[in-house]
Formats: C-alpha cells, structure tokens, sequence
C-alpha cells in the first residue's frame, strides 16, 4: 500500500501504485472529467454519435414526434402561413427555378399531378369551367391588355387572358396580360 493524495479532492488515503482517487464518488467524477476533456478533443467524432443517437430516439419515438409537430402545427397555423410566404418571397427564385427544373425531370409525374388537380379543380368550380369555356369558345377577347395596353404580339407566349369578374356574367369581363392577372390574383406576390 502507498500513501499519496487523491487527485479530485486532495485528501490522503492508502492504496495501491496505479491507484489516484480515494473513493468511487472521486472515480465517477475523474472519468467524466477525462470524457469531457475528450468532448473537446473531438468534436467530429462527438458530432456523429450524437447523430447517430438522436435518429435511434427519433426512430424510436417517431409516431409520438409526428403527432406532436402536427399538433403545434395545428395550433401555430398562422405562424406557420407567415414563415412559409416570408421563406418563398426570400427565395423565390431559387425555388421556382428548382420547382421548373423538378417538373422537366419528372413528365410523367406532372402530367399525373396535374390530372389529378384538374379533375378536382372541375369537381370543386363547375360555374368557373362553364364561364372559361364560354370565353374561349365565343371570341369576346380582346386583343390589347385593358390595364397597361400592351397588345397579344407584344406580350408573346404569355397572350391575352380573359378575367370574369363575376363568373354567373360569363361574358362580363376585362382582357388582361398574363402579367397583369397575375397581379389582380396575386397582389401580395407582384
């Protein structure tokens, strides 16, 4: 046995030669002291195990972390509408230009997509349909943009748009650029 003091709390005990703390208590502190300390040391290899241990908690507690983010979600609706347009107005053309070249890399899936909205779209606006059709189908278009005058060569691609301003009047309406309607749509976005 050898007398020496014990490296956590100095006080002296008798032990044997690799021996440096004097009880179980200066131990447990000794060791988490060294795992700290290696904390430190590496904190890529820290970084990792963390990962790996919260997909296990995350694997584990999945159905439980899905209710509770629907359930905040649910009640931090407006939160969650403000947060998203902020995002999409900071970075819309980042996620236009992803949304575009998604849609090229994927027909099958947007033409898919896009069945699918029409035929819920026709279910849902009936009046809607019938007013479009009756406007493409009877020639009351116009040929110049009625708020800022630009004519269907000029706007190109985009065309003349009919807008209804009341779809019970079918033939009731303004010819716009698709510019234009857009921003009687969108007033927010423009």
């Amino acid at each position: 046995m050898v007398k020496r003091n014990c490296i956590i709390c100095k006080n002296g005990f008798s032990g044997v030669t690799n021996q440096v703390t004097c009880s179980d208590r200066c131990k447990k502190i000794r060791y988490n002291l060294h795992k700290k300390v290696w904390k430190l040391n590496n904190p890529d290899v820290v970084r990792e195990q963390n990962k790996k241990d919260y997909k296990k908690i995350y694997q584990r507690n999945r159905g439980r972390i899905l209710e509770r983010n629907k359930e905040w979600r649910r009640k931090n609706s407006w939160w969650m509408k403000n947060y998203k347009l902020k995002y999409y107005l900071k970075n819309k053309d980042k996620i236009l230009s992803e949304n575009k070249k998604w849609a090229e890399d994927n027909p099958e899936k947007m033409n898919y997509f896009q069945s699918k909205y029409l035929k819920k779209y026709k279910k849902e606006n009936p009046e809607k349909i019938r007013a479009h059709n009756i406007a493409n189908h009877s020639g009351i278009r116009g040929e110049r943009c009625q708020i800022c005058g630009i004519n269907g060569e000029e706007a190109g691609y985009k065309g003349i748009h009919f807008h209804h301003i009341d779809y019970s009047k079918p033939k009731e309406g303004i010819t716009v650029c698709r510019t234009c309607h857009n921003k009687i749509h969108n007033p927010t976005k423009s």
